[in-house]
């Protein structure tokens, strides 16, 4: 690892991808993932920084550290939802949707996921006031295809409790 390090630390080989996925398919013991997380330390990059996240959540399951090094790095609205699945993991959907709603309002660039995950959670705990919110911010961002999914969602899961000589 220490010889391919060498070369992947040079960067703009075109080559960076398969030398990661190398390192991921030689480590097999915690300590080697330790090792593989340590060197990529060395160099943090926001690419080495969510290798080393990916790395602590899956293969190491040390929770505090991903959860530190995660929320010092919410910045994205796929940050927020990287977050939030990790509480969805956890069997902790409130948590999920608290940091889905705040993705929503402090997170750049896409944000479907929060969307989609928020209007599923809502419809699915009947909370129809959220889910009317949740529909409106996303016509607001004004993105026809997100807003079309999300009122397509939200029909799906509410049009049960329309009374059937309506439907």
């Amino acid at each position: 690892m220490d010889e391919l390090f060498k070369e992947y630390n040079v960067g703009n080989s075109g080559f960076e991808d398969l030398m990661m996925d190398i390192c991921f398919t030689l480590c097999k013991t915690k300590e080697e993932w330790q090792y593989l997380v340590k060197k990529l330390g060395k160099n943090p990059t926001d690419w080495r920084k969510d290798l080393i996240m990916d790395i602590q959540k899956k293969y190491l399951q040390d929770d505090d550290a991903y959860l530190k090094m995660r929320k010092d790095d919410l910045h994205y609205g796929m940050d927020y939802w990287d977050l939030a699945e990790f509480y969805i993991g956890k069997g902790e959907q409130k948590k999920a949707a608290e940091i889905a709603e705040e993705g929503l309002i402090k997170g750049d660039g896409r944000q479907t996921e929060l969307f989609v995950f928020l209007s599923d959670h809502y419809a699915k705990i009947r909370d129809t006031a959220n889910l009317e919110r949740v529909v409106k911010c996303a016509i607001k961002k004004k993105s026809a295809s997100l807003s079309i999914r999300v009122c397509e969602r939200s029909w799906i899961h509410t049009r049960s409790e329309i009374p059937c000589s309506l439907q």
